[in-house]
C-alpha cells in the first residue's frame, strides 16, 4: 500500500494451482491433502508455482527484462498517515437518473491539447483514500487500542452512475474507502471487485451529475504520441489533480515482480506515489491506461507505466458483472520432474509432474487425481513443467473438459478434468484484532 518498492522477482514462481491463489480468505477454507515427499527435497526444488490463469501472465513476450539490484518497481500508492478484447465497460451498467457526461476535448486555436485534455478530464479523475485499521488487545494489561492507517491513490470514473476504475493496490486491505470528487463532494465508496493477479479493481459511489471518461483504443498507440496522465501524486489533497504530459516510451513492455507479469504501456509522463489508479490519456482526451507503477532508482529517470485500456475493459467487465474475474483451475500442487528430485525420489517416470497437493474437492481431485500421480500429457500433448501445463491451462474457459495422461505407481491411465472457476468477490474487511504485550503497547502510544 505504502509508496511499495517491490525488487523483481526472478526467482521461479511457485508450483501450485490451488483454488484463489489471490485471497487468502479463500485459501483458508482450503483443505489440503498433502504427501510428505516434500520433506526429502532440496530447497531449490521448494518453489511453489501459483497458476497464473490468465493468457497475459504467462506469455513469453520479446520485452521481457530482469532489473538486477540497481531497479526496483514501485507500486505507486501513496503513504499518508500511519490485462484482451471485449466490449466496453459503459455498456454494461445503466446510467442514473441523475445524468452525468462523458468527457469531449475542443482546443480553440490559442489552447494547448493538453490544456484542453486536462479541462475536460480532471472531473472524471478521483482520490481514493483507503483507511485500515487494526485493534489491538493486550492481555497484560486488559486494555485494547487501534491503530489506523491510510494511504492514497486515483480513479477514474468509467460510467454516469458512478462505477471507478483503480489499482487493486490502492483498494487493498482497506477498511474504508473515501472518494473525493473533483468539485470538492465527498463520499464513502463500495468495493465492487478486485483482481490482484491484474493489479485492477472496481469501486463505486452514489453521486449524481458525475463526468465520466471516454474510452480509446489501446492496441492503436503508437512509440511518440502525446499521453497526459491526471492523478494526485504524494499527498491526497496538497498536489491533487496533477496534471502531467508526455509520450508513449514503448508499448508492450512486460514487467515482472512479485512472481506476477504485466504488460504495460511505458511513457515518460512524471508519475509518482498517489498516481496509482489515475488516468493516462490519448491526444484526444480518451482514456487508454490505468497508472499503476513506475521504475526507481539511482539511474533511472521518467519510466512510468500503466495497464492498457483494451486488456483492462474485459477485467473490469466481469468485476462490474459478477464482482471477481473467473478463470479457470485445476487445484494440484507438485513438482516437475528434475534431475535434483529423482536424486532424492524414485519415480517410475523422468519427465512430467509429480503431483503432491490436491485441493479438496477441487477439478483434480474430483476426477480421481491422486498425490504420488505423473501428469505428462494433456490432450496429447507432452508436458515437463508446470509452466508448460499453465500455458495449455491458460487458453481454456471454466468449464472445460482436457484429457490428462498420468503415470500411477507405472500404470499408464487417463482421466479426464473439468476445469473449475478460480476466483472470489472482494470486501472491505472488518477490522482485525491482534493481541499484543506491555512492550508493543507503549510503543504504540
Amino acid at each position: 500500500m505504502s509508496e511499495e518498492k517491490i525488487t523483481s522477482a526472478n526467482e521461479p514462481a511457485a508450483e501450485s494451482l490451488t483454488t484463489n491463489t489471490n485471497n487468502a480468505a479463500s485459501a483458508e477454507n482450503n483443505t489440503i491433502l498433502s504427501a510428505s515427499v516434500s520433506d526429502y527435497l532440496p530447497q531449490s526444488e521448494k518453489n511453489q508455482w501459483q497458476e497464473q490463469q490468465s493468457s497475459k501472465s504467462t506469455a513469453k513476450l520479446n520485452n521481457n527484462f530482469s532489473y538486477k539490484k540497481l531497479l526496483t518497481i514501485a507500486l505507486i500508492c501513496s503513504l499518508l498517515g500511519g490485462i484482451v478484447g471485449g466490449g466496453l465497460v459503459l455498456a454494461l451498467m445503466p446510467e442514473s437518473s441523475g445524468g452525468g457526461s462523458q468527457t469531449t476535448i475542443q482546443v480553440a486555436g490559442d489552447v494547448s491539447p493538453v490544456t484542453a485534455i486536462a479541462e475536460a478530464n480532471m472531473p472524471t479523475v478521483v482520490s481514493i483514500v483507503n483507511t485500515s485499521t487494526t485493534t489491538y488487545s493486550d492481555f497484560l494489561f486488559g486494555r485494547n487500542y487501534t491503530q489506523e492507517s491510510t494511504a492514497s491513490g486515483s480513479g477514474v470514473i468509467i460510467t454516469a452512475d458512478g462505477y471507478i476504475a483503480t489499482n487493486y493496490h490502492v483498494i487493498e486491505n482497506a477498511s474504508k474507502l473515501t472518494v473525493t470528487l473533483y468539485d470538492g463532494r465527498v463520499f464513502d465508496a463500495q468495493i465492487i471487485g478486485g483482481d490482484e493477479a491484474t493489479d485492477l479493481a472496481v469501486i463505486k459511489i452514489d453521486a449524481d451529475d458525475l463526468a465520466y471518461a471516454t474510452m480509446g483504443d489501446s492496441d492503436e498507440l503508437r512509440v511518440g504520441d502525446l499521453v497526459v496522465a491526471i492523478g494526485n501524486p504524494l499527498d491526497a489533497q496538497a498536489f491533487a489533480w496533477t496534471v502531467t504530459d508526455g509520450i508513449v516510451s514503448g508499448l508492450g513492455r512486460t514487467i515482472e515482480t512479485d512472481g506476477q507479469s504485466f504488460t504495460l504501456i511505458q511513457t515518460n509522463a512524471a508519475i509518482n506515489a498517489g498516481n496509482s489508479g489515475g488516468a493516462l490519456l490519448n491526444a484526444n482526451g480518451e482514456l487508454i491506461g490505468i497508472n499503476s507503477m513506475k521504475l526507481t532508482g539511482d539511474a533511472v529517470e521518467g519510466m512510468g507505466f500503466a495497464i492498457p485500456i483494451n486488456d483492462a475493459k474485459p477485467i473490469l467487465e466481469q468485476l462490474i458483472s459478477q464482482g471477481y474475474v473467473s478463470r479457470p483451475y485445476l487445484g494440484i500442487s507438485g513438482y516437475d520432474i528434475t534431475d535434483s528430485l529423482l536424486g532424492v525420489v524414485s519415480l517410475k517416470r523422468d519427465n512430467g509432474i509429480l503431483i503432491t497437493q490436491l485441493t479438496e474437492d477441487g477439478p483434480a481431485e474430483t476426477a480421481g487425481v491422486q498425490v504420488g500421480d505423473i501428469i505428462y500429457a494433456v490432450d496429447g500433448e507432452n508436458i515437463a513443467s508446470f509452466d508448460e501445463l499453465s500455458a495449455i491451462i491458460s487458453e481454456h474457459q471454466v468449464g472445460d473438459t482436457l484429457s490428462f495422461s498420468i503415470n500411477r505407481n507405472g500404470s499408464e491411465i487417463t482421466l479426464d478434468i473439468t476445469l473449475g472457476e478460480q476466483g472470489t468477490k472482494l470486501e472491505l474487511k472488518a477490522t482485525p484484532e491482534k493481541t499484543t504485550n506491555k512492550f508493543s503497547y507503549f510503543f504504540a502510544e
